[in-house]
């Protein structure tokens, strides 16, 4: 029974662990929304800005209104490549911390099953003893009823 105790804390220790993997795993989520979010605003700017720069085209406005609308919509692409950037570390980093979770999570259900299996070997033992007890003490009966 000591080695279920033994385990037990080790149990806790692990579950303390995963529930901090469950933690950084939601603020990884978390990063990698809001960077993804950025991103997604950007493309809009960039698409509504383009659709701006063929409606100026089209009303044959000014040179110079073309040139900046130009120079916004390559601003805007510079800053999507960036954010493409981030957001792919922001993937991985969140895949790296889904997979420590799920290790995490592996190791207390391992610990869990040893506890459960030294638990039932422990019964199992004891009334294994328990029976051999009865038996002894049914054959003492049965000898001194005889003598």
């Amino acid at each position: 029974m000591s080695q279920v105790v033994v385990l037990e804390k080790i149990l806790k220790l692990n579950d303390q662990k995963k529930k901090e993997m469950q933690l950084e795993h939601a603020e990884a989520i978390k990063s990698f929304e809001k960077v993804a979010t950025k991103l997604y605003n950007i493309l809009k700017k960039k698409e509504n800005a383009e659709l701006t720069l063929s409606k100026y085209m089209k009303q044959k406005a000014t040179i110079n209104k073309l040139r900046e609308q130009s120079m916004y919509i390559y601003s805007l692409t510079e800053d999507i490549e960036k954010l493409q950037l981030e957001v792919q570390r922001a993937r991985e980093y969140m895949g790296k911390k889904q997979q420590q979770l799920t290790a995490a999570h592996v190791e207390v259900k391992k610990i869990e099953t040893l506890i459960e299996n030294r638990i039932k070997e422990s019964k199992e033992i004891e009334r294994k003893q328990e029976s051999i007890l009865m038996d002894e003490i049914s054959l003492q009966q049965h000898f001194s009823l005889n003598r």
